[in-house]
Order: structure tokens, then sequence, then C-alpha cells
């Protein structure tokens, strides 16, 4: 098993603005619910990079991701992925 690294996070707000933010050991990315009408720390992006060597073995796998908020009156919620494929020579 080969963990998932957060390389990168990015908080938007509710105007679309982007912030990066600081990983930290104490920095939570659990969603947060703060009225039942809104939720922060949604997932609305991620990418991820999946490093594997010439035997075909994963050896790394890294991601960024973009977090923001939900209102409950939002109707859909569109979230967008990637997966990138790397090979690594050892």
């Amino acid at each position: 098993m080969v963990p998932i690294e957060v390389t990168s996070a990015t908080l938007k707000s509710l105007e679309d603005t982007l912030s990066p933010v600081e990983l930290s050991p104490s920095w939570s990315l659990e969603p947060t619910l703060i009225s039942p009408a809104l939720c922060l720390n949604v997932v609305h992006q991620v990418a991820v990079v999946l490093k594997y060597n010439p035997a075909g073995e994963i050896v790394n796998v890294s991601a960024s991701l973009v977090l923001g908020p939900v209102r409950g009156v939002m109707l859909t919620l569109e979230q967008e992925f990637s997966i990138t494929f790397v090979q690594v020579l050892c």
C-alpha cells in the first residue's frame, strides 16, 4: 500500500477567490458543517499524480486539492478530478 501525500491545498471562497493553504499537521482537511445551509472544506477539485517504476509498481502518489464552501441552496455541485501517470526510472 502506498500512502497518498497531499502536496498542496487551496481554499476557494464564497466569492470564488482562491487562497493557498500552508499545510501542517494541525490543519484539518475535514468538511465542516457551519449551519444547515453552509458546509466548508468540500472537495471541488483533485489532481492526482501516480508514479510507477518500470515493473509497473506504484512508488508514489500525490494529490493537490481545491476545497471550498457549499451552500444548502445549491442544486448541483461540480467537481473536477484528474489523474496523471508518470513512469520513473530507477
